[in-house]
């Protein structure tokens, strides 16, 4: 990873965060694309064509976000995490992550390395992403996690909820609390809410998740339930609710909801919600009143996601 000076040092305190990362890591491919265009005479046989303008490789994944913006934040971090057996970008993702190491990283080997794809439409901006998940943590993976000096873990959803009780599990025996941002994957942790909620300090979800997980139809419905569920598990400290580009509902044990706006949106917001939880799960763990740390995450998510633009120059992610 090619060694650049953290701008942002003064968002956590003297004490150094020492952050464990568990979760999805690969290669993630973007291409940036002119908007197609028709082409011909034959009204039949018209057909698109798309101008490839930029083309880069670098890591992605949940973890890799997370990873990034907790060193950033002058924090320390190691990433838990699985790659391929022999392929060549999985010994490319683990020589670059390991050049900014601060202490062990941990891969387990699987049969491939996690693909992703993002497609840019120069004009407007977005983009259309394709993912394939080849490799994810068992239960047999997690079942030999030793306990680690680590503040705090950062865990990001698995496939499997087994998997994720099971880390649940363990890193509460250990006494280390647990920030989670299941991502899409809440869905699957409906039935065993109380095993996650009862085992985790911070909950990170976007509107359409926090849906899914209360089944409820609409967002104020939603918080209703959420606010249930803080007051029934109070070691839950907080849970973020990320309405897009927008603002963030904040909930907190005993406190009224709180509405925090964020920015303007950027040219490029991928990892967007990955990058929030992070940066308020480091400042949190490093003192942080929550609501400061939202606060404080917000200010500077504009920074963090330009680190991340996967057609910047310095972004640290790309692989060489």
């Amino acid at each position: 990873m090619r060694k650049r000076k953290s701008h942002n040092n003064d968002m956590v305190n003297e004490n150094i965060t020492r952050l464990e990362i568990i979760g999805h890591i690969g290669v993630e491919e973007h291409i940036l694309i002119n908007p197609p265009v028709k082409y011909g005479t034959n009204v039949v046989s018209k057909e698109l064509a798309i101008e490839i303008l930029e083309r880069t490789v670098m890591i992605g994944g949940a973890a890799a976000f997370g990873y990034l913006t907790t060193l950033e934040l002058g924090a320390q971090a190691s990433i838990f995490t699985c790659v391929g057996r022999n392929d060549l970008f999985a010994e490319k993702i683990i020589r670059t992550l390991n050049k900014n190491l601060n202490y062990s990283n941990k891969y387990i080997r699987k049969e491939l390395t996690n693909y992703f794809l993002s497609i840019w439409d120069k004009n407007s901006k977005q983009k259309q992403l394709y993912f394939h998940i080849d490799s994810d943590l068992s239960i047999d993976d997690v079942k030999n996690i030793e306990k680690t000096e680590s503040d705090a873990l950062l865990l990001f959803g698995l496939t499997q909820p087994s998997t994720t009780i099971e880390i649940l599990k363990r890193y509460k025996k250990f006494g280390i609390p647990v920030s989670f941002v299941p991502n899409q994957t809440i869905i699957e942790y409906r039935q065993d809410h109380e095993s996650i909620l009862s085992q985790i300090k911070l909950l990170f979800v976007n509107q359409a998740e926090a849906l899914n997980f209360t089944k409820t139809s609409s967002i104020d419905e939603a918080i209703k339930v959420l606010i249930r569920l803080i007051h029934t598990y109070p070691s839950i400290a907080a849970i973020c609710v990320t309405q897009g580009d927008q603002c963030v509902l904040l909930i907190e044990q005993e406190h009224s909801v709180k509405k925090i706006r964020l920015p303007n949106r950027i040219e490029f917001t991928l990892g967007g919600g990955d990058v929030f939880a992070s940066a308020v799960t480091t400042m949190f763990f490093s003192g942080e009143n929550i609501e400061i740390a939202c606060h404080k995450s917000t200010s500077i998510i504009n920074a963090l996601l330009e680190t991340l633009n996967p057609f910047s120059s310095y972004n640290p992610l790309v692989l060489q």
